[in-house]
């Protein structure tokens, strides 16, 4: 699909009509990465993970992964990264203070084009502006009320690592029909489970696909965000082929449960 018809979808989104490839944005994430990646190790490992705002890929990245593939059905996630990655690079800053319209044109200005999806990013966005009018982005993002929970203020290791790691992007959805090469250390769906159509031929293909793509020792990582742990159907459908574990109980004034939950093959 064209640049030019990833604009007139976004365009959709904007006005409010999502469909399965084109969605809102995730400005940033509202799992709690900090208390999730202190009980992980991650240093080394090739990691596959879902993108939505990209918080997910940096936490890895500044945790010493070695490779960090992406996946989303969301295809303007791509983009939004691409704006983050940006920012961190160029600017030193985990966050944009404002994506106004002149702030996006200075950046890409500064942008040093390093592949041909990079290229395609900035042509998306060069023609984002001239297409949409200032503020509209809000209108394609989705906020929290906590957008800073997972801000990460010294991004000098991130920005170092962002510079020399290279990685696959995968526009798929994780329950259907998948074709992804690589096998991986860690696979992390964050809240996934919980957008999934709740039928238990759903959760087999999506729990097929993710013992397909794990390395012999690999693991996979789960967000808890809508709910404290996992549905009864998927807990159920990944016991035939998963050991579950829960990660370790977080009580603070923000926050009292478990961050997330750990599958291992059995």
């Amino acid at each position: 699909m064209s640049i030019k018809e990833d604009i007139e979808k976004t365009k959709l989104v904007k006005n409010g009509y999502e469909n399965d490839k084109y969605g809102k944005i995730y400005f940033h994430s509202n799992e709690r990465l900090k208390d999730i990646f202190s009980q992980l190790d991650v240093k080394d490992k090739n990691v596959f993970t879902v993108l939505a705002s990209g918080d997910q890929a940096f936490y890895f990245y500044d945790n010493g992964a070695k490779k960090v593939d992406l996946f989303d059905i969301n295809k303007l996630s791509i983009y939004y990264y691409y704006l983050r990655v940006w920012i961190i690079k160029y600017l030193g800053r985990f966050y944009p203070r404002t994506l106004r319209n002149e702030f996006i044109k200075d950046l890409l200005d500064i942008v040093e084009v390093n592949s041909e999806e990079e290229k395609e990013a900035v042509l998306f966005w060069k023609k984002y502006i001239k297409n949409f009018s200032n503020g509209e982005i809000n209108e394609l993002l989705y906020f929290s009320e906590n957008p800073f929970l997972n801000k990460i203020n010294d991004v000098s290791n991130l920005a170092s690592k962002l510079k020399e790691k290279k990685f696959n992007f995968y526009n798929i959805d994780i329950s259907g029909k998948i074709e992804v090469p690589n096998k991986y250390n860690i696979i992390y769906t964050s809240n996934a489970a919980d957008y999934l159509y709740h039928d238990k031929k759903t959760f087999e293909s999506y729990r097929d696909n993710l013992d397909e793509l794990l390395d012999d020792d690999g693991i996979v990582v789960c967000a808890n965000v809508l709910r404290g742990r996992a549905s009864i159907i998927e807990r159920e459908v990944f016991s035939h082929k998963f050991l579950l574990s829960d990660l370790e109980y977080i009580e603070d004034k923000h926050f009292c449960g478990s961050p997330g939950y750990v599958y291992k093959r059995r």
